[in-house]
């Protein structure tokens, strides 16, 4: 292969994963209690998305994972699957 295709791809595979990557960067970190596994994960839309894990632990976002609030159930199972068909149901 030529020095000049190599370049190409090269070039081509960057500017291609480039917004892949960059896509990440509005995510942050936040600390759990570390006793307490997350188990799944479920987004009706960009903006609405659960969590939920280990002894009833359930959260929402109605931001897109900006801010999550805790929502509380009299249970302390653990939730391992949660679906939703749409933001209403």
């Amino acid at each position: 292969m030529s020095v000049w295709k190599k370049v190409f791809l090269f070039s081509f595979l960057v500017l291609h994963a480039a917004p892949f990557l960059g896509a990440q960067t509005a995510w942050k970190n936040v600390k759990g209690d570390g006793l307490n596994d997350l188990v799944t994960v479920f987004f009706t839309s960009a903006e609405r998305g659960y969590i939920a894990g280990d002894k009833g632990f359930f959260t929402f976002t109605i931001d897109g994972g900006k801010s999550w609030k805790k929502q509380f159930f009299d249970t302390d199972q653990d939730i391992n699957e949660i679906y939703f068909r749409n933001d209403d149901n």
